[in-house]
């Protein structure tokens, strides 16, 4: 029998009668021989991010990642660790904007891209700039620096659980004739009814919801590796008044196979994503407990509109190429910030260490950017125009996108 994900699954179901939500996603995304992430050579075939929309996005965190040296006092090693880098679209984004615009902080810069796929890290090695690929976190202690993750907390496994006339149950996989099934168990896991106790209100009868246990050892993990430094989180999500609203009764697990989510998550188990929504409040309370303090918390188009964004927008209506190519990036970069795209996306902007009263300027106005050039659209990004608007004459693009 071939080894799959799912194979895996079942055979594990078969010894336990049951398995959590949670197991059942660590196996689909990190079983070391056939999980998704793990064995993935490529993430743009099944989902689109924002470092693929358009280089703006590296543009931004580029700039973003010089101010924060320079508020630290300019450190002679300033270390970028990357967690969850994928293509490396983001890393070659930040490091080529940077020798481009010679930024000072280049020559302090220890760039490490980190993923837990080897056939990615293989392919990565050769990057110019990355100063190392490695697959975890462990071998890094008290640096100086940020972490950077893009839509990486979204995919840590997470527990389900479902509330019926007042008791919380979790949410099991099971089989049923030889078909995956879920079951309530009347046990749930002990981080379920941590988390809901903390948000001391009731939910309403028949809510389902996920609990992110992974966060915990994140943030911990994160206050190891950094002595002073920032951590900068970008990720779909809300804080606890948004996720457990009594509005919001459905749970916010999905997949993604081939740009679209398959009728049920339990379908193309090992080749397609399966995320749910960030709980920024919990990764912001946790991350207290371990010293790292909430500088801002915003959306990224407001984060981008910070960074001049608009700026960009306009110096690219201004250069002198193909109509194409024009429609290309502006749709491009349009995808970063608008309210239906990845503009609804939040940023967490953290900081760990000595204290500096230089924190508050590491978001700068918004004429910041007019100093540097709008970076372009290059052939290692995603043809958003093509791909999801093919459709579109080209005297319609001012009316649905600017």
């Amino acid at each position: 029998m071939k080894l799959t994900a799912e194979t895996v699954i079942k055979q594990r179901i078969l010894q336990k009668e049951a398995i959590s939500f949670k197991e059942f996603m660590e196996i689909a995304l990190y079983h070391s021989e056939v999980g998704y992430y793990t064995s993935a050579k490529s993430i743009i075939e099944n989902f689109f991010t924002s470092p693929l929309a358009h280089p703006a996005f590296g543009a931004s965190l580029c700039l973003q990642l010089n101010q924060m040296w320079k508020s630290m006092g300019e450190p002679q090693e300033f270390y970028v660790l990357e967690v969850g880098c994928g293509d490396g679209v983001l890393a070659q984004d930040i490091i080529g904007y940077a020798h481009i615009n010679r930024l000072p902080f280049l020559d302090a810069l220890e760039y490490v891209a980190v993923d837990r796929s080897k056939s990615l890290i293989s392919s990565l090695s050769g990057i110019d700039g990355l100063n190392k690929v490695v697959s975890s976190l462990d071998s890094f202690k008290n640096v100086v620096g940020c972490v950077i993750s893009n839509e990486l907390l979204d995919s840590f496994p997470v527990n389900r659980f479902k509330i019926i006339d007042g008791e919380v149950y979790e949410i099991m996989v099971s089989l049923s004739n030889g078909r995956f099934c879920e079951l309530l168990s009347k046990e749930p896991d002990p981080i379920i009814n941590e988390r809901l106790s903390n948000l001391k209100k009731d939910l309403p009868n028949n809510f389902e919801g996920e609990i992110n246990g992974y966060i915990k050892s994140w943030v911990k993990s994160l206050s190891q590796v950094l002595s002073n430094g920032f951590v900068i989180t970008i990720d779909y999500g809300n804080d606890h008044v948004d996720l457990y609203n009594p509005v919001n009764t459905q749970s916010s697990i999905r997949s993604y196979h081939r740009h679209a989510q398959p009728i049920s998550i339990y379908d193309q188990i090992g080749y397609c994503d399966i995320t749910s929504d960030v709980d920024f409040s919990w990764l912001i309370s946790q991350s207290e407990n371990f010293g790292l303090r909430s500088l801002y918390f915003l959306n990224q188009k407001e984060y981008l509109y910070r960074w001049g964004v608009e700026n960009w927008i306009d110096g690219i209506r201004m250069k002198k190429v193909s109509q194409n190519v024009l429609n290309r990036n502006l749709v491009g970069i349009r995808q970063l910030v608008r309210d239906d795209a990845f503009g609804q996306f939040k940023v967490l902007i953290q900081y760990i260490g000595e204290e500096s009263d230089r924190l508050d300027s590491i978001l700068p106005t918004k004429e910041y950017s007019k100093s540097y050039p709008a970076p372009m659209l290059t052939n290692k990004h995603a043809d958003y125009l093509s791909s999801k608007y093919p459709h579109i004459a080209e005297i319609e693009f001012d009316r649905l996108f600017f």
